[in-house]
């Protein structure tokens, strides 16, 4: 079944706002923390309403979890390609390493936001929540 242009057009426009306030929630857990972080802020710093905001995710800790998934999905893709290009044992663990630290390296504020913020959550006993999940995946 073949998608109409005005379908397209709004599959275009929601993935282009999902992308935008994305962007904004990794902005505001980058200076606030997930704790800190309220969805009314990210909504602000997005230029929606909180209610738009819900249209596309349930919670802040789903918004959380996409940010999340994106960033092991970028370090997985980084060391993957590093390991290709190496041929011993040793050589792919190397590229394994250093790929792993350049992408930390790059993401700084946003990986070291995720790994503590799922940490305090793992360590405060809430294991059901969509980022302790991801991560304990990783």
């Amino acid at each position: 079944m073949a998608l109409t242009a005005t379908t397209k057009r709004k599959n275009a426009v929601a993935h282009l706002k999902r992308g935008l306030i994305l962007d904004a929630a990794r902005r505001v857990f980058e200076a606030e923390g997930l704790e800190g972080a309220s969805l009314r802020t990210i909504a602000a710093e997005s230029g929606y309403t909180p209610a738009a905001l819900y249209f596309h995710f349930d919670s802040k800790e789903a918004l959380y979890a996409e940010l999340l998934a994106q960033s092991l999905a970028a370090l997985k893709g980084r060391v993957d390609e590093a390991i290709a290009r190496a041929r011993t044992p040793a050589a792919r663990l190397q590229a394994a390493a250093l790929a792993f630290f350049e992408i930390r390296v790059i993401s700084t504020s946003v990986s070291i936001c995720f790994a503590a913020a799922c940490a305090r959550t793992a360590s405060a006993g809430s294991a059901t929540t969509p980022s302790t999940q991801l991560w304990r995946q990783a």
